[in-house]
């Protein structure tokens, strides 16, 4: 009769070899740390934090979402890296109506301090993409954190590539604290404008619909003046709209829009807002 005993120190140095040697150390069934899904806390990749926070408005490659384009070179070369700072840790708000009350737009405060869901440093993650700065992600005592770098061994270069710089007659993007003349930006409208919004920005009519209505308290009081200004500089390419300088469906006679027009126009779009002539 066959002792079983007798096998057991061949059993047990299989099993040590293929620990040692076999399945990289693991045993049949044990995850592998590397295929671990990261928590959502500290998730650090781009595409991770901007497909689950900010696809969903600005489109699932930064263009053609209900919201105006974050990947649009104008917008990435003109906005300041504390302007992003500023709107990703704490929102923004629609223009004071007459009754005091400030909207809430849907753009929502998104740092944890303010009652959002992203960390600093995923906030800083989404800054530096979105401005087209190359970065490296650091260890440090307090955790890891974001350096501004040069291209080169351990950057991540932005997803989006790193914008042009703006043409010399860009108007500046931050709103100014001078105010316009409602008088004055019917002109302008008038020129850049009512061929695509129509008169007094009550829409176009085209195949029996209505189409490109802004004369809209509801909208207008959603959309701050900031943001006005951002999409009269930039546009929205995604849908067709000229910048401050492009002439397309506009009059022969139409010229780059400084920063005094824009100024005058945000006064006019501020007027329709409280109800002013439709």
């Amino acid at each position: 009769m066959t002792d079983p005993g007798r096998f057991l120190p061949i059993i047990l140095l299989n099993v040590c070899a293929m620990l040692g040697t076999g399945c990289d150390g693991q045993l049949p069934g044990k995850p592998n740390p590397a295929d671990m899904p990261v928590p959502a806390e500290r998730e650090l990749a781009f595409d991770a934090i901007y497909g689950r926070h900010c696809a969903g408005c600005h489109g699932a490659d930064g263009t053609r979402g209900a919201a105006p384009p974050l990947n649009d070179p104008l917008f990435r070369a003109l906005v300041s890296q504390s302007e992003l700072e500023i709107v990703l840790n704490g929102g923004r708000q629609g223009e004071k109506l007459p009754s005091g009350e400030r909207p809430k737009t849907q753009m929502a405060p998104f740092a944890h301090s303010n009652g959002g869901p992203l960390s600093a440093i995923q906030v800083q993650v989404l800054v530096h993409e979105i401005k087209g700065m190359p970065y490296r992600i650091v260890s440090t005592p307090k955790g890891p954190a974001i350096v501004t770098s040069k291209p080169g061994e351990g950057t991540i270069t932005p997803c989006w590539g790193m914008p042009n710089p703006a043409p010399a007659s860009v108007p500046a993007y931050t709103l100014p604290p001078t105010m316009g003349n409602v008088a004055e930006g019917l002109k302008v409208y008038a020129n850049a404008c009512a061929s695509c919004h129509g008169e007094n920005g009550n829409g176009v009519f085209f195949e029996g619909k209505l189409h490109k209505k802004i004369n809209d308290q509801a909208f207008l009081a959603l959309t701050s003046d900031q943001e006005l200004r951002r999409i009269i500089i930039t546009g929205r390419g995604d849908l067709g709209m000229p910048n401050y300088l492009q002439k397309t469906d506009r009059p022969d006679d139409f010229h780059a829009l400084t920063s005094e027009n824009i100024v005058h126009l945000n006064a006019l779009l501020s007027s329709w807002r409280i109800g002013g002539s439709k």
